[in-house]
């Protein structure tokens, strides 16, 4: 092929690339000689005109005068000789006529050295082209010749781009023909077949018949691997020409090198390829055949006969078992087989190392993945040698691949011992063949010293490496898709025992529910066992370490056992990172994240004997297209099967009625323990549920606990983090959206029926918020401890690829807040919505602020510090997951967050509620009343100092420390106990000693007080929430119509300062501050227009007119702003 594409690009009777006694290469034509373009001897390249002294200025070649060359010195600028000599023409004619003699002689040079090489790469330059040019080169077209000098020496360089080309093709195809030609050197030799000799000689014609036969091996890797790098030059060569022509194309300045790849043809490299392909495939054939002889002579591999015995009496009756004449002896037994088995596996590895994977081990033996490890993160103690990084020696593959036959034969899905319910079995059989005769191996290391691996390779561990390799082909292709058999026909017959309308307790169901449940058992049970056995495997693939050795000792009793200590698990008991490499990982991945495993494979894997009824065995089904994400169906049949188990569980605590009790206290009750009065709650010694940090129920502690096995099974799949956050959302999405939809209906029932605040609704209500803060802070610990390496990993993985988080987080309630106080009057009027709502219950209306309203309003902000937008803001504190914590749970790591929040809010506004109900006749005794008469008009013309409000607040200011009468039943609705009904405990109005009694069925009819009840029921969060969404209410309520609806004289605004500091010494038993102080923090612009009102004249028009002034600031400030932004 090479022969003929050289021929047709030289001219007529041509042979190509011979060289001449000088060394330069030339065309031998017609006799005559025309030497390589740039030889010497004939025109020379442009980079070569400038250093001839036969050239000039101009690239002109000068004649030869009488046989000597006239050279450029001897000329002077005239054209006639320096030295008088005769050699030029002294007719100027003659000189003219003479140049273009020789102009025409070196187009004519050029355009037939094109014209031959670009005619066989080209047709369009073939002898059909164009007619005679003026170069005298019929066979290239006219037009396209160059005319002046510089450009027909591009032409030149052209063809010879071309026609380096071609020679590295030439030379890769020689190359080819030379690998072929050891090939069949070799095919025509064998290894001597007689194992012992009787004549000395004999025994040393064996041996040197052994030697030629590795050494014809060797040859032909040899051959190979220098065809494979002469093909790679070529291909190198040609992408180099390709990127130029396409870079010239886009309109750069052309260049030779893109000129002559613009005219090369496409995939000349592929036969080529193929053909070393086959060569490679051939040697590696017959290596493999003549070491599987040699094996079975040597009676390798060992029996399986007393490790499938160890599985029990199901597992010993399989096929295969082998009786004492089957015994393997050992390598040492037969020594002359034995090195020939080293002999060929040492030429097989070396074909690995010289071609198939030349670049993975030129960085081992070079050290460059130790210097890649060194700048990495340390191994942990004990870590095994990178096993991800090294190449698996193909001999080693020789070696297991006759143990994963009769593995497979043994422990297929349709075979006594493949049943899918004993995994360990299997994983058993091949830990107990490793240990048994892995040592053995030994033996064979002179194959590593002899290719220089010693130092990075044992022929046990690799062995250990070739099983386990063997056995995930055995999972993946045969035991797995049989368990994603029989899962999908456990949730077929569950949907449709789900569309027949069949009840929970009919057999049907309860058959198809059972079914699933089996089938997820099974699932988990083979996860369990393999977590076990990749532990129980890592001193076998030379790890070391006391941390290694105690896990694989742990791993091994779990393996054999038939369940873990106290019912947990071995993926949840043992440490994925215990070895320090990622290899088992990266395997267990691979066994659970394999893609490409389709329905057709599943059910082709239940083998001959399915639907026949063994134990275990896929029985024939069907098996539906699992829901796969896109990390492969394995992945998703564990975790749905992970998660349906999880979720199973939960079931049957989430619709008892009894779950949502607080743990603690059904624990307390469990150990016949109770309260300090003889009734159930907290315990008196210990916090209160409102100052714990959680007051989790028995329903979110579950919950929480599921939640910790699912995330610890995830870490199994670490090493890749795409895979581990997949999992988690599959197994674990369901469960929390489960979760949610309980906690959430417990809360809107109660809320719709009006019975949030009743003795059996506020306990519900108060549990389900708790449970949600509860699982809300556990998504968040388990975020920044357990999964916090995934959260880096997948963080680091994104600023890799460039990408940035596209996961916004929920819009906080402070900014909610901030924009809802941004309105000027508090609470905005309460135009609908949850202000609405209160006010309207409360019998008032959303009318616009009066101008002494808004007047009154400036003055609080002034006295208040501006901070009303602050108070607002603060209604709900929202506890959002890290940073990326969205990217491993999605919605569920905020999805308790917005149900805490929106529970507690609502829980807020039946509190403000209950509030405005119980102030009705407050808010109309001022409607009747604008002057506020509540209490004698004494001192009406006088203020009262700071110092005289200081101690209205604190309960000591006479008569008007006393509370309104017909404000009292509001506070008590909200007050703490019966100890601070008379005087708070912290300093606080007193109150009436006989209020009125409330209306039967109303909140202020209940007989424990709110703030009380819900101090027992809420933890810390949930408490504070709902108490600064019902302040919050209550302080639009109480500073929109009261303090700026009425008319106050002095004593009337003594008075409401005392209804004002009742209102917040109710909150200091739950604040760190006590006194006036303690409900600062929730009633400020309250107690700001107390003070306000309570201010003599001239303090009061001080602030009045401060504000007035600040008013106008802001709004020339403001003003000013727009006109620059419009």
């Amino acid at each position: 092929m090479l022969a003929t594409v050289v021929s047709e690009g030289m001219p007529e009777g041509a042979e190509y690339g011979v060289e001449d006694a000088e060394g330069q290469e030339y065309y031998e034509q017609d006799g005559g000689v025309m030497h390589r373009p740039g030889s010497g001897r004939g025109p020379s390249r442009l980079a070569q005109s400038n250093t001839r002294d036969d050239v000039d200025a101009e690239g002109y070649y000068q004649p030869e005068a009488d046989g000597e060359a006239a050279g450029y010195d001897g000329v002077d600028e005239q054209g006639t000789s320096g030295d008088g000599s005769a050699g030029w023409p002294s007719d100027p004619e003659a000189m003219l006529a003479l140049l273009q003699q020789q102009r025409a002689q070196y187009r004519s040079w050029v355009a037939q050295c094109a014209a031959t090489a670009l005619a066989a790469l080209d047709p369009d330059y073939g002898s059909e082209g164009g007619g005679e040019s003026e170069g005298g080169s019929g066979r290239f077209p006219a037009s396209s010749l160059p005319d002046d000098v510089p450009g027909m020496v591009a032409a030149m360089d052209v063809a010879g781009q071309a026609r380096h080309h071609l020679l590295l093709l030439k030379a890769a195809a020689e190359a080819v023909r030379e690998a072929g030609r050891a090939s069949t050197a070799f095919g025509a030799l064998a290894l001597p077949s007689a194992e012992a000799y009787g004549d000395p000689s004999e025994a040393a014609a064996g041996e040197a018949a052994e030697a030629e036969y590795v050494s014809a091996a060797y040859a032909v890797t040899t051959a190979v691997a220098a065809a494979v790098a002469a093909v790679d030059a070529y291909k190198e060569h040609a992408a180099a020409a390709a990127a130029a022509a396409a870079a010239a194309s886009s309109g750069a300045e052309q260049s030779s090198t893109s000129a002559a790849g613009s005219l090369l043809p496409p995939d000349l490299d592929g036969p080529l390829a193929r053909r070393l392909d086959a060569l490679g495939a051939e040697l590696c054939r017959r290596l493999r055949q003549e070491a599987s002889v040699l094996m079975g002579r040597l009676k390798w591999p060992p029996p399986l006969a007393s490790s499938v015995a160890a599985v029990g009496a199901d597992g010993a009756g399989g096929g295969g078992a082998g009786g004492e004449d089957d015994a393997f002896p050992g390598f040492e037994a037969h020594p002359v087989l034995a090195r020939r088995l080293v002999g060929v596996l040492t030429a097989l590895t070396h074909h690995q190392m010289a071609v198939k994977q030349r670049a993975a081990f030129f960085a081992l033996l070079s050290g460059q993945q130790g210097a890649a490890r060194e700048q990495g993160e340390e191994e942990d103690d004990g870590g095994a040698d990178a096993g991800a990084h090294k190449p698996l020696l193909w001999a080693a593959q020789v070696l297991a691949a006759p143990i994963a036959s009769k593995l497979k034969a043994h422990f297929h899905p349709a075979a006594p011992a493949g049943r899918l319910d004993r995994p360990s079995w299997l994983f058993g059989t091949v830990l107990d063949c490793i240990r048994r005769h892995g040592h053995s191996l030994a033996s064979l290391d002179d194959m590593l010293a002899c290719l220089q691996l010693k130092p990075h390779y044992n022929m046990p561990a690799e062995l250990a490496r070739a099983l386990q390799e063997e056995v995930l082909a055995l999972l993946r292709e045969e035991r797995l898709p049989a368990l994603l058999a029989r899962q999908a026909q456990a949730a077929a017959a569950e949907q449709e025992a789900g569309e027949d309308g069949l009840g929970g307790e009919s057999e049907e169901a309860a058959a198809a529910s059972a079914a699933a449940a089996t089938a997820e058992a099974l699932w988990m049970g083979v996860m369990d066992a393999a977590a076990a056995y990749d532990t129980a495997l890592l001193p076998l693939l030379g790890a070391t370490g006391h941390r290694v050795e105690a896990e694989a000792a742990r791993a091994s009793s779990l393996l054999t056992a038939e369940a873990a200590p106290r019912g947990r698990r071995a993926a949840d008991l043992l440490d994925p990172t215990a070895g320090g490499t990622a290899d088992m990982q990266l395997r267990f991945v691979a066994v659970a994240a394999v893609a490409g495993v389709g329905t057709g494979d599943a059910a082709g894997a239940a083998g001959p004997g399915a639907g026949k009824g063994e134990p275990g065995s896929a029985g024939g089904a069907e098996p539906a297209a699992p829901s796969g994400g896109p990390t492969g169906p394995l992945l998703s049949g564990w975790a749905a099967a992970e998660g349906g188990a999880a979720l199973r569980a939960l079931e049957a605590v989430a619709y008892d009625e009894t779950s949502l009790a607080p743990a603690e206290e059904v624990a307390r009750r469990a150990l016949g323990a109770s309260g300090e009065d003889g009734l159930d709650g907290p315990d008196a010694s210990g916090p209160q549920p409102w100052q714990r940090h959680t007051w989790p129920s028995v329903l979110s502690a579950e919950a929480a606990a599921a939640l910790d096995g699912l995330v610890a099974r995830s870490r199994w799949l670490h090493a890749s983090p795409e895979a581990q956050r997949d999992f988690l959302a599959a197994a674990a999405g369901p469960l929390l959206a489960l979760l949610r939809r309980r906690l959430g209906r417990v809360v809107d029932s109660c809320v719709a029926r009006g019975e949030a605040l009743s003795e059996q609704g506020l306990p519900k209500v108060c549990s389900a918020l708790c449970s949600a803060a509860h699982l809300d802070d556990h998504i968040a610990s388990l975020l920044a401890t357990d999964l916090a390496p995934l959260v880096d990993a997948l963080a680091a993985a994104g600023a890799a690829a460039g990408e940035e988080d596209g996961s916004a987080g929920t819009p906080s309630s402070s900014a909610a807040g901030a924009r809802g106080a941004q309105g000027g009057k508090l609470g905005g009027g309460g135009g609908g919505g949850f202000w609405g709502g209160l006010l309207a219950a409360a019998g008032g209306n959303g009318s616009t602020a009066s101008p002494g309203r808004a007047a009154l309003r400036d003055g609080v902000s002034a006295l208040a510090g501006g901070v009303g937008s602050v108070a607002a803001g603060s209604v709900v504190s929202t506890a959002v997951g890290p940073s990326g914590g969205a990217a491993v749970l999605g919605e569920a790591a905020r999805g308790f967050a917005r149900l805490h929040r929106d529970g507690c809010l609502k829980l807020a506004r039946e509190v403000a509620l209950g509030f405005g109900r119980c102030s009705v006749a407050y808010r109309h005794a001022i409607e009747a009343n604008p002057q506020f008469p509540f209490t004698p008009e004494d001192g009406e013309g006088e203020g009262m100092d700071p110092g005289a409000y200081a101690a209205a607040a604190d309960g000591e200011g006479g008569p008007t420390a006393s509370i309104t009468p017909s404000f009292a039943p509001a506070l008590l609705f909200l007050q703490a106990s019966g100890a601070h009904r008379s005087r708070s405990a912290h300093g606080g109005a007193r109150l009436p000693p006989s209020p009125a009694p409330a209306a039967e069925g109303t909140p202020c009819a209940q007989g424990s007080t709110t703030l009380d009840r819900l101090s027992r029921l809420c933890d810390k969060a949930t408490f504070a929430d709902v108490w600064r969404g019902a302040a919050l209410s209550i302080n639009r309520f109480m500073f929109n119509f009261i303090a700026t609806e009425s008319r106050f004289t002095r004593a009337g605004a003594r008075q409401f300062a005392a209804d004002v500091a009742g209102l917040a010494a109710l909150f200091a038993p739950y604040s760190r501050r006590g006194g006036s102080a303690a409900g600062g923090q929730h009633f400020r612009e309250l107690q700001a227009a107390a003070r306000l009102l309570c201010a003599p004249d001239e303090q009061a028009a001080d602030v009045m007119r401060r504000a007035s002034a600040a008013a106008v600031a802001a709004a020339a400030g403001g003003s000013a702003t727009a006109s620059c932004a419009f």
